[in-house]
This record gives C-alpha cells, sequence and structure tokens, in this order.
C-alpha cells in the first residue's frame, strides 16, 4: 500500500458460533473445592493454559493431590497421597489460598497458607475469612509468615455467618467450610455471582446439600465426607462480552 492508498472498512452483519472458554475465577474455586474429597474430581472446559490456574494446580500437588491433563480442557485431579494440611510455598501467591485455608481446615481439621501478599492479621484483605471460620469454631493466627487455623475436636460446627461486606471470597469460603461442617451453616449477606453458583453447582454434585435464597442468605447442611464428580467449568462472561463487541 502506497501513500496514496486508501483502505475503507464497511459496515457488515457479522453472525457464527464461538467456543467460550472456562472461567478462570471460577475454574479457581473448584480445584480449592476438590480439596474436600479423598475421590477424584474431573473439570472440563478447563482453561489449562492460564498461569493462576497452573501456579493452583501446583499447589494441591504439594498438598498430595495428583493433578493430570487428560487434554487441553480437561483436567482430573486425584488423591494420591495422605492429605497435607500445611502449603509450603515460596512461589508466585494467588488469591485462592484463602479457599484453600477454609478447605483444609474443613477436612483436615488443621491449615496453614503463606500470608495473602505478606499482609499481617487485622487487615481488610481478609478479616472475612478469619471471621467466618472462629464463627466455626476455628482457632486462626499467623506466627507471621503463616496464616493458621484448627477446627476443634470433631471439626467445624456449622453456625450463622452475617458477612458485614458482600464478598465473593469470603462467601465461597463459607460455602467450602459449611459443606463439611457439624450442622447447619447459613451464610447471611452472600454475594451470588455466575462463579458462586458454580461452586454451589460442583458441591451438589459431590454431595453436599445447598440452599441459595437470593441475595438475603444460602444454608449448607454439612455432610460427613463427599464424593468425587465430574463437572464443566461456566463460560467465561467476560470473553462473551468481547464476541458480543
Amino acid at each position: 500500500m502506497n501513500e496514496h492508498s486508501t483502505l475503507r472498512v464497511s459496515a457488515a452483519r457479522l453472525e457464527g458460533a464461538v467456543t467460550l472458554s472456562g472461567a478462570k475465577n471460577s475454574a479457581l474455586h473448584l480445584l480449592a473445592a476438590s480439596l474436600l474429597t479423598a475421590e477424584d474430581v474431573t473439570l472440563t472446559n478447563y482453561p489449562a493454559k492460564l498461569l493462576d490456574t497452573q501456579v493452583h494446580v501446583d499447589m494441591l500437588r504439594v498438598l498430595g493431590k495428583r493433578c493430570t491433563l487428560l487434554a487441553d480442557d480437561i483436567i482430573r485431579i486425584s488423591q494420591d497421597a495422605p492429605p497435607q494440611s500445611r502449603l509450603e510455598w515460596e512461589g508466585r501467591s494467588i488469591r485462592n489460598t484463602l479457599l484453600i485455608l477454609g478447605a483444609l481446615t474443613a477436612r483436615t481439621g488443621t491449615g496453614a497458607v503463606p500470608l495473602p501478599g505478606g499482609c499481617k492479621l487485622g487487615e481488610r484483605k481478609y478479616d472475612l475469612h478469619v471471621e467466618l471460620l472462629e464463627a466455626l469454631g476455628a482457632r486462626v493466627w499467623d506466627d507471621g509468615d503463616y496464616l493458621m487455623a484448627e477446627a476443634p475436636a470433631g471439626g467445624l460446627v456449622g453456625a450463622d455467618i452475617h458477612l458485614k461486606l458482600r464478598s465473593t471470597g469470603a462467601t465461597e469460603n463459607a460455602i467450602l467450610c459449611g459443606a463439611l461442617a457439624k450442622g447447619v451453616t447459613r451464610v447471611w449477606n452472600p454475594h451470588i455471582r455466575p462463579e458462586i453458583l458454580d461452586l454451589v453447582a460442583i458441591l451438589r454434585s459431590m454431595g453436599a446439600q445447598i440452599c441459595v435464597f437470593g441475595q438475603e442468605h444460602i444454608e449448607i447442611t454439612g455432610m460427613d465426607a463427599l464424593g468425587g464428580t465430574t463437572h464443566t467449568v461456566i463460560a467465561d462472561n467476560m470473553e462473551a462480552i468481547t464476541w458480543l463487541v
């Protein structure tokens, strides 16, 4: 094209079908849910090429899980070794470590994860997570490097959890913990988003009893154990919007 050329772009109708990738945020939370069971969990439409999902899979391996890619978008998480309750990790940090703490405490009775971003206990970044664990009977503290939790003898105990803020992460952690807590857990003022409902869906398929009452509250009846499942990660809504634009 020389300096005198002209490029004209005319409006035209675009149509067709696309396959949307799995939502990263949802996939990370589903990986955390796999810590609640000793049985196999298989995720389809899984965004395996994203750095955050790769980091989370490496964390699961440290905790005793065997993670196998069956295809470009299918992963199977198995339990080959006894579950570990302390995440020894010096690599790249992701926010999902707080959900790992909740899942470990719910299943094994104790949990320890690196402090998120080097923060100290009492900062807004994870106050809600500490408060919900304490509401379920756990003792929570930090040793300067790790955030640690210990359930009472017999495990976490269901309770009414009143979230001061509508937090996606705190809502998810309360659901994960409530799935194995003794009795009934009610989460008031939850943040209802597609990834929350996807987490509820996979836990139900694993045997959890969860009722969602809109934005008012979520009710979870704790089970003694959860089973394995095969679950499809929801589509990435931001990718869908990009295609529509």
